[in-house]
C-alpha cells in the first residue's frame, strides 16, 4: 500500500529559510550577505553572525549563509545606539 502526503509549499518554505528573529510573511524582501552588511556597518561579518546566532539580528539561514536585510540591519544598528 502506497501512502501519499500532499505538504504545501509554503510551508516546506518556511522550513527552508529557518527564519529567525522574524515572522516568514516577509519574503518579498531582499535578503544581502552578511558580508555585505558588514561593509555598511562598523561591525564584522563574524559579529554579525554571532548576533544572528543569538537571534538579536533578525536574519535567515539559507544552506551555510546568514542573511539579512537593510532594514533589519538598520533595525540593528538603531537598537544598539540606544543601549
Amino acid at each position: 500500500m502506497l501512502l501519499i502526503l500532499v505538504i504545501p509549499f509554503s510551508f516546506i518554505y518556511q522550513k527552508m529559510l529557518k527564519v529567525k528573529g522574524s515572522k516568514v510573511d516577509n519574503l518579498g524582501k531582499k535578503f544581502i550577505l552578511l558580508s555585505e552588511a558588514a561593509a555598511l556597518c562598523c561591525y564584522s561579518q563574524e559579529y554579525l553572525s554571532l548576533r544572528a546566532r543569538q537571534g538579536k539580528l533578525k536574519s535567515i539561514k539559507r544552506g551555510r549563509n546568514w542573511m539579512t536585510t537593510k532594514e533589519w540591519l538598520q533595525e540593528y544598528l538603531d537598537y544598539c545606539e540606544g543601549l
